[in-house]
């Protein structure tokens, strides 16, 4: 049994390991742990824009991403059900088009992801126990794949964005206590918000969590400006999808159809909104902390109640939202210091200092 993975043939190896080890057949409903989170794989998917056929290498320039990194979003459109892979090639699933022209693709998509075992197993725990810790789905995670080999940090990467794919389709809500709850709102109100996954936002986040942008305010601002001009979302580099995807949070732009979105609002009036919103909490406690010296993870998970993200990401997360604070003037811009080099003691080099 052989694969081809980004243009090298491998094996199998799970699957030979679990035969030779407790003589398991491979199941026709295998289980899949995911990689990417679902925002990153839908802005995939609207990079395609019209085209039904999809070729591999163009489409990997035409995103920025590598031969490898290509063949792994494609993995995950596959596993969501948006393409489909045959002998003649990728492309886009005919049926998830018209569940798109009928404004419907996230229920295609919830229904694609039932079919991974994975995911119908933790729905199944849930029916019977109500609640599920989030220690609990993490040692699901490393019980059912013993052979993957990772990081801590890695398998904390590989829970968010298993936890990011039900939130975010309302299989499942997320506590301030990191209690997993299966969703009790009824299912037709759960697909008609869902649409046709028109998300923002990344990580796996709980659906109240407050604004906090995952780009900086000078990308924001730029794309803003950009909105007018008509732009298509599949010629924006990643830094610019990030920021759409904050100017849609905070209602700045909308989608306005055939890949593309309008402003809503101007610089002037996007600056008062985000002041507005940033003077009170938990932003006010926020740059408090940041004033007395609390670092960025130990700040974003304390006041936004992000604990379940990897520390990498709230490091992330958390300068991004400083610097936004900074250009709108919440928070000081850092610091500079004076370093007098030796012998050269006339002379005054400035090192800028982040805070």
């Amino acid at each position: 049994m052989l694969r081809l993975s980004a243009g090298i043939y491998d094996t199998y190896n799970d699957v030979f390991k679990d035969f030779l080890l407790y003589e398991r057949l491979p199941e026709r409903s295998q289980a899949h742990l995911f990689r990417l989170g679902l925002v990153a794989v839908m802005q995939g998917f609207r990079a395609l824009g019209g085209q039904n056929r999809i070729e591999v290498e163009a489409f990997g320039r035409q995103l920025g991403k590598q031969l490898g990194s290509t063949y792994n979003l494609l993995r995950e459109l596959r596993l969501a059900g948006l393409v489909v892979h045959s002998s003649t090639g990728w492309t886009v699933s005919e049926v998830a088009r018209q569940y798109e022209h009928q404004g419907r693709l996230g229920e295609f998509v919830r229904q694609s992801v039932l079919r991974n075992q994975l995911v119908s197993e933790v729905l199944v725990r849930l029916e019977r126990q109500a609640s599920l810790p989030k220690s609990a789905l993490s040692e699901l995670l490393r019980a059912r794949f013993p052979f993957v080999e990772a990081k801590d940090e890695v398998w904390a990467t590989y829970l968010n964005t298993f936890l990011d794919w039900l939130v975010r389709l309302r299989f499942v809500r997320v506590d301030a206590d990191d209690n997993i709850h299966p969703e009790t709102n009824d299912k037709q109100e759960i697909l008609a918000s869902l649409g046709n996954l028109n998300l923002a936002g990344r990580g796996s986040r709980p659906s109240d969590t407050p604004f906090v942008p995952s780009s900086s305010w000078s990308v924001a601002v730029r794309v803003l400006g950009m909105a007018a001009e008509g732009v298509l979302l599949s010629e924006l580099g990643k830094a610019a999808q990030a920021a759409l995807c904050d100017l849609r949070r905070i209602g700045a732009v909308q989608a306005a159809g055939a890949g593309r979105f309008i402003a809503v609002t101007d610089r002037v009036n996007l600056e008062q909104r985000v002041k507005n919103l940033f003077a009170s909490e938990p932003y006010t406690s926020y740059w408090k902390d940041l004033r007395a010296g609390v670092i960025y993870p130990d700040a974003i998970a304390t006041n936004f109640g992000l604990h379940g993200l990897a520390p990498g990401t709230r490091k992330d997360l958390g300068k991004k939202l400083a610097n936004w604070g900074r250009a709108l003037g919440f928070i000081q811009e850092p610091r500079l210091a004076f370093v007098h080099p030796p012998k050269l003691l006339d002379q005054q080099t400035e090192l800028l200092i982040d805070s």
